[in-house]
């Protein structure tokens, strides 16, 4: 196949340029020279022209431009939401941890004294279906609590635990005590930090606990002068009593002196201070040496008026607390009245000169002092101790016990003890200087003589006595007697504890099982029965406790009208707490199921069933701590009225 070639002609024509004006080109050259330079500004014109056709349309364009970008921006972040929000959901039902799913308590006392043992339990149980990781516990502890011990070990405090296992359990104990002001709240918080196993955050959950402090049963025994004169040196003598069972370690007795008091010496001798004496240890139901303190008050001193005679000193026992702190444990203050008159009487019962509180059927045991401070002798004088005992007279007079006869008379505000130099011979001549002790004892009555009667009276009666000096110096009108320092003796509630074991009830029915007399190899139960009684007063902290033997266990639950009853597996002790008791309520009960299997090295003997038991109770009225004790309960069963033997092992 053969190509043609193709031929292509072009066709010349001839263009021909304009003619060409020369002066004419000079001049547009300098026309756009001078355009150039009005530019922009004709351009600024051009476009701020709100009749201007061209701008109008040029701002349409823009604005247009601009919805679609902003459109265009809320759809991306539209879909980035939803594709988070999805996200969320998914992994929410993939990955949950809920709070509740770890308990955190803290298990201690509401009410602490000071210096008290106590222990402190944190228990965490994780109850989710997810370990914690990381887990560690912070403690904020008490403001005045001192540690003693922490298991585990407190460091920094906080606790490492690292893994709490599903369905585990942990508890963190800390044992110490309290030293500080009353004032302070006392908060024990916990917080637990931990991270789930199925997460990367950091979780955590708090609990915390109040407890209330009270003053412990610390008092003090205190004897001094009602009043004295200028100049006349007297003392002071103050025994510490630690009435509690725990003993107080670092403890100081500081006595706060009135104002103008001059000491003199002290036995034994305080510190550079002159007012504070150290105690290295109180022990638990002891009752210190006796501190003596001799001073006076200047001859010289002066008064504004009457209340200036008055002169208040402070006696305080104090244990080191946290931050080498001193915190008051104990505290008293006593008044000394300076007198013009040299003759002084001061009356004392069971031991001091403070008021006191009694039980009914107790013996009040009174000395009268009396002291010539002056440089002449006084004659003739009378002495008399007035007792007034209302609005019940709860006093025994017919078994008062006075060696030196006093006549008993009746007065307007009580019976009237008198005493004369025909009685006392110091009486009938108290030279300067020297002293007379008038010493007489006075019970009072049981509850069974007062059974007649009325509740409410014996509830509100209380014993007031007082002392009177009367001078006979010749002339027609004496000077007034001088007066003692008063004493009121208040009563405190008849609470009491019974304690038995019976086989028996009371109306024959068996209430044990097996052999009784108990046998070697065979199991016995018997029933314990705990009974208060209390009529007078409400009582508050009512706490009663005893000791099981080792071979002794408990059966089932005990059985209480009110409070609850409580056992330590490892110490084998037993307790019963009330928190409060109202004098409506006459009587409370707590029994038990004890069992026990003989073995042959107890043949032939009386078993115990349980340790002394002893009851602590506050009288709400009096603030007294009353403390009484049984003793221990036996095979002996001796309330029992239906058992036969003598309750020996066979």
């Amino acid at each position: 196949m053969t190509k043609k070639k193709l031929g292509v002609q072009f066709k010349r024509h001839d263009i021909k340029a304009p003619p060409k004006d020369a002066l004419k080109d000079l001049v547009n050259l300098y026309k756009a020279a001078e355009d150039e330079a009005s530019y922009v500004d004709s351009e600024k014109k051009f476009f701020h022209e709100e009749t201007d056709p061209l701008r109008k349309i040029i701002e349409k364009k823009r604005a247009h431009k601009k919805r679609i970008v902003f459109v265009s921006i809320l759809i991306s972040l539209s879909i980035l939401a939803g594709t988070a929000f999805a996200g969320f959901l998914y992994f929410s039902g993939h990955r949950t941890f809920k709070n509740e799913t770890l308990e955190l308590t803290i298990a201690g006392p509401e009410k602490a004294k000071l210096g008290e043992p106590i222990e402190y339990q944190i228990k965490y149980v994780n109850t989710g279906d997810v370990s914690l990781e990381e887990a560690k516990m912070n403690i904020q502890l008490p403001h005045g609590f001192i540690l003693d011990k922490s298991d585990p070990a407190l460091v920094n405090r906080q606790i490492n635990i690292n893994s709490i296992k599903i369905n585990s359990t942990g508890i963190i104990t800390l044992s110490g005590r309290f030293l500080d002001g009353l004032e302070h709240e006392q908060k024990l918080v916990a917080t637990l930090y931990f991270i789930p196993s199925n997460f990367n955050s950091e979780f955590s959950s708090e609990t915390s606990l109040n407890t209330l402090l009270e003053m412990p049963k610390v008092e003090f025994n205190i004897n001094y002068p009602a009043s004295v004169t200028l100049g006349q040196k007297f003392n002071i003598k103050i025994e510490s009593k630690n009435e509690s069972d725990y003993p107080f370690e670092k403890t100081k007795l500081e006595v706060t002196y009135a104002a103008a008091f001059q000491f003199l010496s002290a036995t034994p001798k305080p510190t550079d201070e002159g007012n504070v004496w150290p105690i290295e240890k109180i022990m638990p139901n002891s009752t210190e040496k006796e501190i003596q303190i001799a001073g006076l008050f200047a001859p010289e001193l002066t008064f504004q008026n009457e209340a200036e005679r008055e002169r208040p000193f402070k006696i305080q026992l104090l244990a080191l607390g946290v931050n080498e702190q001193y915190y008051v444990v104990a505290e008293k203050e006593i008044m000394i009245k300076i007198s013009e008159q040299p003759l002084q009487a001061y009356l004392i019962v069971n031991g001091s000169t403070d008021n006191k509180n009694v039980s009914l059927g107790k013996i009040l045991t009174y000395s009268l002092v009396i002291k010539n401070t002056g440089a002449e002798s006084f004659s003739d004088l009378k002495a008399k101790v007035t007792i007034k005992s209302a609005p019940i007279d709860i006093v025994d007079w017919e078994k008062i016990v006075d060696n030196n006869f006093g006549q008993i008379e009746s007065g307007e505000n009580g019976k009237v003890i008198v005493w004369t130099g025909t009685d006392i011979p110091k009486l009938e001549t108290l030279k300067t200087k020297d002293e007379v002790t008038i010493n007489f004892s006075v019970p009072l009555k049981s509850l069974e003589q007062l059974k007649s009667v009325d509740a409410e009276d014996l509830n509100d009666t209380n014993i007031e006595s007082i002392s009177e000096i009367y001078i006979t110096d010749g002339t027609e009108t004496p000077p007034p007697p001088v007066k003692s320092n008063p004493l009121t003796i208040s009563l405190n509630s008849n609470i009491n504890l019974e304690t038995k074991a019976l086989y028996y009830y009371t109306d024959g029915t068996p209430l044990g099982t097996g052999p009784f007399p108990p046998e070697v190899g065979k199991t016995t139960q018997l029933h314990v029965f705990w009974d208060i009684t209390n009529d007078l007063h409400e009582m508050q902290n009512i706490e009663i406790n005893s000791t099981l033997p080792k071979y002794i266990t408990i059966v089932g639950a005990a059985n209480a009208t009110v409070g609850q009853f409580s056992l330590d597996e490892e110490t084998n002790n037993i307790s019963w707490k009330i928190n409060s008791l109202p004098k409506t309520l006459k009587e409370a009960h707590c029994s038990f199921t004890i069992e026990f299997t003989p073995t042959d090295k107890q043949k032939g003997k009386f078993l115990q069933l349980t340790g002394n038991t002893t009851l602590t109770a506050k009288d709400a009225m009096t603030n007294e701590t009353i403390i009484k004790t049984k003793n221990i309960v036996t095979t002996a069963l001796e309330q029992d009225e239906f058992v036969t033997g003598e309750g020996l092992v066979k």
